[in-house]
């Protein structure tokens, strides 16, 4: 199976170019569905934590996300959905991916999967 990211031709330029992928944050995507997570303050504050890239498994083209995402004037790119899945191989876990978590003392960075978990993490504000 695939899934599918639309986007600008300008920004699957860099994708080819880079070879990599960026993500955004989630306060910052235009996809109500995708930051449909809380509300108000909570939204905030979990979106400027939250990094996302936005992908579909509907194998029709969608023109809703072709205006949202390409302003009519971009392209669809697909993958195999196999390629983010985790495989077990003599009992070490290798993937595609390098799913890297990196824990400090006032934030961590971890790889999330379609699980869904809530940490409750304090939060200081120099206002």
């Amino acid at each position: 199976m695939k899934i599918y990211h639309y986007t600008s031709i300008e920004t699957l330029a860099l994708i080819l170019k880079n070879k990599t992928i960026r993500f955004n944050r989630l306060d910052h995507v235009d996809d109500v569905d995708e930051a449909a997570y809380g509300s108000g303050v909570q939204k905030t504050l979990l979106g400027q934590y939250s990094f996302v890239s936005c992908w579909t498994k509907e194998e029709s083209e969608n023109i809703a996300l072709w205006n949202m995402y390409t302003n009519y004037k971009g392209v669809r790119i697909g993958l195999d959905e196999d390629m983010f899945i985790t495989y077990a191989i003599n009992n070490k876990f290798k993937s595609f991916f390098n799913f890297m978590s990196k824990f400090e003392d006032d934030y961590f960075v971890s790889a999330i999967s379609n699980e869904a978990k809530l940490y409750d993490i304090p939060q200081i504000r120099n206002l």
